[in-house]
């Protein structure tokens, strides 16, 4: 594994491990492994394990952020039942009463839900949604009653109900002195690079959910930056470099 963790990151290897083991089992067994919900980050690095054999591909029912992936060799036809999946709609008193991301997962982890078994938070206008694992989803109806003082219930709908969300990322060209972290945002954001420091020491910034206080942290493909008042910053690939030796990155962003 040595040859392959050299890749990534070394706080990357015990999903490495994780997924590795997924894919053996698909091997050994010749049939779809389903994965738990896994971030971007996470599937391109299971995406790349994947792609050295052949027979096999990695495949979602949804085009989410965070989602449930088949591990399924060619000859394998999935449907939507193989990713064991469901899809709530939150109902509230809408008119009296507002709800938020934050609010719907300390809610989702109050009641014991560890964050790879429900995907995404989907929001348009007062609309809520969530998806969860179906092993789960009977559990959550019943134990999910409340979001902070907010009575709600809890709709089963079927994925064609899915909210569509927009995809209002701009995409945009840059050029960086490096890949840290400090040097990424402040030159996609245009701010300083000491005041950038500054928040990400004060835990202001996060790497693919987590916060990061290292400025010097090395950002690589398909990470995704939290910025807090400031949004988010998908790093897409690194495209070459200028005149001057300086990286260009192709970069997705959301205010």
């Amino acid at each position: 594994m040595d040859g392959v963790y050299q890749h990534f990151r070394p706080e990357e290897q015990p999903f490495i491990d994780a997924a590795s083991g997924w894919i053996v089992q698909a091997e050994n067994q010749y049939s779809p492994y389903l994965t738990p919900f896994i971030d971007p980050r996470q599937a391109f690095i299971l995406q790349s394990l994947i792609s050295k054999n052949s027979e096999f591909m990695l495949v979602s029912l949804l085009t989410h952020e965070r989602q449930r992936f088949l591990i399924k060799p060619d000859y394998f036809e999935e449907n939507e039942a193989d990713y064991q999946m469901c899809l709530f709609s939150i109902r509230y008193p809408s008119k009296f009463s507002n709800l938020s991301h934050p609010e719907i997962l300390g809610a989702l982890m109050n009641i014991g839900m560890k964050r790879e078994v429900f995907g995404d938070i989907l929001n348009v206008g007062n609309d809520w949604q969530f998806v969860v694992e179906e092993e789960v989803a009977n559990y959550v109806q019943l134990n999910l009653t409340k979001i902070g003082k907010v009575n709600i219930q809890l709709e089963r709908l079927p994925f064609t109900g899915a909210l569509a969300i927009p995809d209002d990322f701009e995409h945009k060209f840059v050029t960086v002195s490096s890949m840290r972290l400090d040097s990424v945002v402040a030159t996609v954001l245009n701010i300083s690079r000491q005041k950038v420091k500054i928040m990400i020491e004060g835990g202001l910034v996060k790497v693919n959910w987590q916060v990061v206080k290292q400025a010097n942290f090395e950002c690589t493909e398909n990470d995704m930056l939290s910025v807090r008042k400031h949004g988010r910053i998908q790093v897409l690939e690194q495209i070459g470099k200028s005149k001057k030796d300086k990286l260009k990155l192709n970069v997705r962003i959301k205010g």
